[in-house]
């Protein structure tokens, strides 16, 4: 895994956005599961939970899109997903 996350961190698989304390906010390139958004989150972003960051169940973000969704300026090969611990 770790030349997958040097790679990811590399060319930039994966973004947080948005961290706070409950949930953080990523943007992946597709090729990317929602499996390795949450190994790659917690291995850069530790949560300090026992079970990590994982995919949040709410359906939406705060802002009332959909989790996940594409993201707003690269929809067709980006996608944003909402995490929680």
């Amino acid at each position: 895994m770790s030349n997958r996350r040097e790679s990811a961190r590399e060319i930039g698989d994966i973004e947080v956005y948005g961290m706070g304390l409950i949930h953080c906010s990523i943007c992946a390139a597709n090729h990317v599961s929602p499996k390795q958004v949450e190994a790659l989150v917690n291995l850069e972003h530790p949560s300090g939970t026992s079970h990590g960051w994982v995919l949040s169940k709410d359906s939406t973000f705060a802002s009332g899109a959909p989790n996940p969704s594409p993201c707003d300026e690269y929809p067709v090969t980006r996608t944003h997903y909402l995490l929680a611990c």
